[in-house]
């Protein structure tokens, strides 16, 4: 993982979590973060399965939409 942008990480979570009133170490974060960078291969292959057999399952840029429209299908 780039230095750079594991230290501004770093930093962005633990404003966030000060923000929140938790705490935040550094050393569970590069833990947390040396995981990921060790699994990302795995995990991108996981997520490119289609998992037609679940119900269909709202992303993101469409939860606004569902939440505004009363959280019910259309």
């Amino acid at each position: 993982m780039n230095e750079r942008f594991a230290s501004d990480t770093a930093e962005l979570y633990n404003k966030i979590a000060a923000d929140q009133g938790l705490g935040f170490e550094l050393e569970r974060f590069s833990a947390a973060a040396a995981t990921h960078e060790g699994l990302r291969e795995a995990l991108t292959r996981l997520r490119e399965v289609p998992l037609s057999f679940l119900e269909p399952v709202y992303e993101p840029a469409s939860a606004l939409s569902w939440i505004e429209n009363g959280g019910t299908s259309a």
